[in-house]
C-alpha cells in the first residue's frame, strides 16, 4: 500500500451535488434573464408567394383549351408588424419577483450544500487519518508477535518451556496476523469513504490496480 494514493484529493466546486445545485442557480438566472427580455417589441416579417392558373391573358387574350391548367400568373406579398406586451408589464415583474427568490433558494441550497459536504470530508479524512495510526502499529505488534512466537519455539525445542506457552504465542501471533490485516482493510475503507464524500472515485480505482 503505497502512501501516495493514500492522500485525498478533489475540489469541492465539482463535487457531483455542488454541480447539481449550482445548475439549479443558473436554472433560474436563465430565467430571470427570459423575463428581462421578455418586455420588448417584437418586430414580425411576413412573405407570401402564390401562383394561379388562367386562360386569360393581360391583354384580354384567351389560350387554347389546355391554357390555364398551369399557374402562369404569379404574385408575392411582404409586409412586417410589431407587437409591443403593454398589459403584461405587471405580470412580468411579479414573475421575476418570484424568479428572484428562486435565485436566492437556490443560491441558499447550493453554499449549504458546499457546507455539507465539507462537513463529509472532514469527517472522513478524520476516519482515513485514525484508520492510518491503527495501521502504523499493527506491523510492530506483528513483529513482535512473531519473534515471541519464535522464542517460544526455540524454547520448547530446548526443552526450556511447554507446549502450553508455544501455543499462547502462536495465539497471539495469529490475532496480530488478523489485527494487521484488518488494520490495512481499514485504511482502504476509509480511503474509499474519502472518495465518495470528495464525489470522485478515480483516484482510489486507480491506486487498486497499482
Amino acid at each position: 500500500m503505497r502512501a501516495d494514493f493514500m492522500q485525498p484529493c478533489g475540489k469541492l466546486t465539482v463535487h457531483p451535488l455542488a454541480l447539481v445545485n449550482l445548475a439549479a442557480v443558473a436554472e433560474v438566472k436563465a430565467r430571470e434573464n427570459a423575463l428581462n427580455r421578455s418586455y420588448f417589441p417584437r418586430l414580425y416579417l411576413q412573405g407570401a408567394s402564390y401562383a394561379r392558373g388562367t386562360g386569360i391573358q393581360a391583354d384580354g387574350r384567351t389560350g387554347g383549351a389546355a391554357s390555364g391548367l398551369g399557374p402562369n400568373i404569379q404574385n408575392w406579398a411582404l409586409g412586417a408588424s410589431i407587437t409591443f406586451p403593454v398589459f403584461d408589464f405587471f405580470s412580468i415583474r411579479a414573475r421575476k419577483e418570484i424568479e428572484v427568490h428562486n435565485e436566492r433558494s437556490a443560491t441558499a441550497r447550493y453554499d449549504q450544500t458546499l457546507q455539507d459536504v465539507t462537513g463529509q470530508i472532514a469527517k472522513a479524512k478524520a476516519v482515513l487519518d485514525g484508520a492510518r495510526r491503527v495501521a502504523e502499529n499493527t506491523p510492530i505488534q506483528l513483529s513482535a508477535a512473531r519473534a515471541t512466537e519464535q522464542q517460544a519455539t526455540t524454547r520448547y525445542k530446548a526443552g526450556l518451556s511447554n507446549i502450553t506457552e508455544v501455543a499462547e504465542a502462536q495465539r497471539l501471533l495469529t490475532q496480530a496476523e488478523i489485527d494487521d490485516s484488518l488494520a490495512r482493510l481499514g485504511v482502504w475503507s476509509a480511503w474509499l469513504g474519502v472518495a465518495a464524500a470528495e464525489g470522485d472515485l478515480t483516484p482510489f480505482l486507480a491506486s487498486i490496480g497499482k
